[in-house]
């Protein structure tokens, strides 16, 4: 099934928080992914012992960080869509409907941490919002449309 650009209003919460849920098990993989590669060059260059301490990993931190902004900003800035913001047809686009700026992806993605952290207020600002838009589409100059199905 292929999808126009043709937008029919803002996307519902729902869909926003499905495309999220599909994300995350991708984000997952990226964290497996950027940890086992952490811990295998920790263990060659400092030895397994020090490498396997117990302990908070600023790096590691670090690295997943700039890898899911990563992950995000590619897809934004290439098509305004994630893989689970394209499964729910969903976009996300600047005021003038075109894709979105890295200035905009850094805000999105800096103002969305802690506003799904906090119990999901930031994403949850929809239900009362009357553009229906997340504290971190506002900070980012964003909306996310729900795109028209195409005939075949």
């Amino acid at each position: 099934m292929t999808q126009t650009l043709s937008s029919i209003g803002s996307a519902p919460l729902w869909r926003r928080l499905a495309a999220m849920v599909y994300d995350s098990l991708l984000l997952v993989a990226i964290a497996i992914v950027i940890s086992s590669l952490h811990l295998w060059l920790s263990i060659t260059l400092v030895g397994e012992a020090k490498a396997t301490a117990v302990g908070f990993k600023w790096d590691l931190s670090a690295i997943l960080l700039i890898g899911f902004f990563g992950f995000y900003a590619y897809f934004w800035r290439r098509s305004g869509q994630t893989p689970g913001m394209i499964a729910w047809r969903i976009m996300v686009v600047n005021y003038e409907g075109r894709t979105i700026s890295f200035k905009q992806c850094l805000i999105r993605f800096i103002v969305g941490i802690p506003s799904c952290i906090l119990g999901g207020i930031g994403i949850l600002w929809i239900l009362f919002d009357s553009k229906d838009q997340a504290i971190y589409d506002y900070a980012a100059k964003t909306e996310v449309v729900l795109l028209e199905k195409t005939k075949k």
